[in-house]
């Protein structure tokens, strides 16, 4: 169980601060334990979640500082994934971010962005699809606030950071 003051990954909100946890009570129903939750990176600071302490819903534990530095060290292994079926593509996407796992947000980036540079160097002149784009912030979003928490960063200084990580480490 989480404490108050824990920081923590909920899916759909990212990365959110527990604030308290107190008994509810709804009629005809025995009183449950439930967390409440502010997410850390939404621009609305009156948002709040209530969900039960033995929810089945993703909740874990945001990586620490260290597990953040190791995760990005290794991100030119992480493999991409790619169909060219549109339909295939999206749900595949789909999967993967629903799945709440950094690894799988990371694979779902370095695809499309592979994808991309792929299109630009065959000049490929027509516009980059929404759907694409749409996951591509998803993925984006979770994988940067996460980082962010964990190094201590603005989220928006997350892709230079690990540019320049990834360009010291390749020329060790």
């Amino acid at each position: 169980m989480y404490q108050i003051n824990d920081v923590v990954f909920y899916a759909n909100y990212g990365v959110c601060l527990i604030f308290d946890i107190s008994s509810i009570s709804f009629p005809g129903h025995e009183p449950k334990k439930y967390y409440h939750m502010r997410p850390l990176y939404d621009s609305c600071t009156s948002t709040v979640i209530k969900i039960p302490v033995d929810t089945k819903n993703i909740i874990r534990p945001v990586m620490s500082e260290i597990e953040a530095k190791s995760f990005i060290l290794n991100l030119p292994k992480v493999e991409t994934v790619w169909s060219d079926n549109f339909k295939e593509r999206e749900e595949l996407f789909k999967k993967m971010i629903g799945s709440w796992k950094m690894e799988e947000w990371a694979s779902v980036i370095k695809s499309i962005y592979v994808n991309k540079i792929a299109l630009k160097q065959k000049n490929f002149t027509k516009p980059f699809p929404l759907t694409d784009q749409k996951y591509l912030e998803k993925a984006e979003q979770f994988f940067n606030q996460e980082i962010s928490f964990a190094l201590k960063l603005e989220e928006n200084e997350v892709p230079k950071y690990i540019e320049s990580i990834i360009e010291s480490e390749s020329l060790a």
